[in-house]
């Protein structure tokens, strides 16, 4: 058995016969989390990047440069911005785009769901991220790179994410609205929440840690075992969330990789969720 959607990855050995073409963008995405009084904070870390990276690899500030900061939660940019930020980094919708992450896997998904959004099909995910490259011995860099400016024309693909106006409709409706978090963060039985603990009603939980193992994805044969127990397979579109729009573009990709592409992403998630009293959560194991 193989993924429908086999080339929406690419192997560290296929990369490394790729490297220096030029019609090639590879982008690391690294993002690091500081520990402060309130919790966690992720910030991009371009330090990260230019201490070791993929030859001729550049940086993508996804967090930075892709996000909206006019929002509290970090929502990415229209659209529009978007592939200007985009065009400014070497990026228009005909590019050929790898994307791969040298410190967590997720940077690199939702680098992947955001790059789809703007438009851009021929983007790949490097599969077991920056450590399977420097675990099969192959040259890394540091410093810094950059591709030439480029623009887009395309409008891109807006279905990709939706808002919480959508998500409540959804919830009432009893879609399939998937929690891409912990069990016990979904249950409400866990020191870490977003404002509240517990889930959003109607919603069932598929930890986004369970479709991949050191960054490589399940076989396809568990993947699409794990995705259907869920129906995440079957129900005619699915709707992902988890804390803020990044864990749950694993789960997201792992539906492209076995051929569900009707798929959209909460982007504001449990934190744009909590930000109102007045939305319902709910607590305990069932949906």
């Amino acid at each position: 058995m193989e993924y429908i959607n086999v080339r929406s990855l690419i192997s560290v050995d296929e990369l490394a016969e790729r490297l220096g073409d030029e019609r090639l963008r590879i982008f690391d995405t690294a993002v690091m989390f500081k520990k402060v009084d309130q919790g966690l904070v992720a910030n991009s870390s371009i330090e990260t990047y230019r201490e070791a990276h993929i030859p001729g690899a550049a940086f993508a500030d996804v967090l930075g440069d892709w996000s909206n900061k006019e929002t509290p939660y970090r929502n990415v940019l229209s659209i529009d911005a978007l592939q200007r930020k985009l065009g400014e980094i070497g990026i228009n919708e005909k590019s050929e785009v790898v994307v791969y992450s040298s410190t967590m896997l997720m940077w690199a998904t939702r680098a992947w769901w955001c790059l789809r959004y703007a438009g851009v099909d021929k983007v790949r995910i490097l599969n077991g991220s920056f450590g399977a490259w420097q675990k099969a011995g192959l040259e890394v860099e540091s410093g810094d790179n950059h591709y030439p400016p480029d623009f887009f024309t395309s409008r891109g693909n807006p279905s990709l994410f939706c808002n919480t106006e959508q998500v409540e409709r959804i919830s009432q409706e009893k879609g399939c609205l998937i929690n891409a978090l912990a069990k016990d963060v979904y249950e409400g039985t866990s020191t870490s929440s977003y404002g509240r603990p517990g889930h959003i009603p109607a919603s069932h939980s598929q930890p986004f840690y369970e479709l991949f193992e050191n960054d490589f994805f399940l076989d396809p044969e568990f993947l699409k075992q794990k995705l259907t127990e869920q129906n995440m397979l079957g129900e005619e579109t699915v709707t992902i969330y988890c804390g803020g729009g990044i864990a749950a573009t694993i789960n997201a990709f792992a539906c492209h990789l076995m051929g569900k592409d009707s798929v959209s992403v909460y982007d504001g998630s449990l934190t744009e969720w909590n930000s109102s009293a007045n939305r319902p959560i709910k607590l305990g194991s069932d949906p």
